[in-house]
C-alpha cells in the first residue's frame, strides 16, 4: 500500500517541478544596449606604426652630470684656526666653595591632606 503511493508520489513530482520552472520572462527591448553592442561591434581600431608613435614622445637623451656643490670660504684656513684653539676641559675650571655650600631639596613629597566626606 505505501509502495504505491511513494510511486504514485514520485511520477507526480517531476511533472509538478517542470510547472514551476517551465515558466517564461517576457524579454523587454532595451534599444540603448542595442545601440551601444551595434556600435562596439562595429569599431575598428586604427594599427598605429612606428612613424606614429614618434611625434608623441620626446627622444631619450642621457641626462647632464651633476656639479659638485661649492665650498663657502677657506676650509683649509678654518680647520687650521679650530685646530689651534685651546680645549676647554670642565675639570680644569677652579672649584667655587659656596657653590656647595647648599644644595636644595628638589623632590619633596607633600604629605596629603586626609579629609573624609560623608
Amino acid at each position: 500500500m505505501i509502495s504505491s503511493v511513494l510511486r504514485v508520489a514520485a511520477r507526480r513530482a517531476p511533472v509538478i517541478a517542470r510547472r514551476n520552472i517551465s515558466s517564461t520572462a517576457v524579454r523587454r527591448a532595451d534599444l540603448i544596449q542595442d545601440l551601444y553592442v551595434k556600435e562596439v561591434k562595429a569599431f575598428k581600431p586604427v594599427a598605429l606604426s612606428a612613424a606614429d608613435a614618434a611625434g608623441s614622445v620626446k627622444p631619450w637623451s642621457t641626462p647632464a652630470a651633476p656639479a659638485a656643490p661649492a665650498v663657502e670660504g677657506d676650509v683649509a684656513a678654518e680647520l687650521a684656526e679650530y685646530e689651534a684653539q685651546a680645549v676647554e676641559v670642565e675639570s680644569a675650571k677652579p672649584v667655587d666653595a659656596s657653590a656647595n655650600a647648599e644644595v636644595e631639596d628638589w623632590f619633596v613629597i607633600e604629605e596629603a591632606n586626609d579629609l573624609h566626606h560623608h
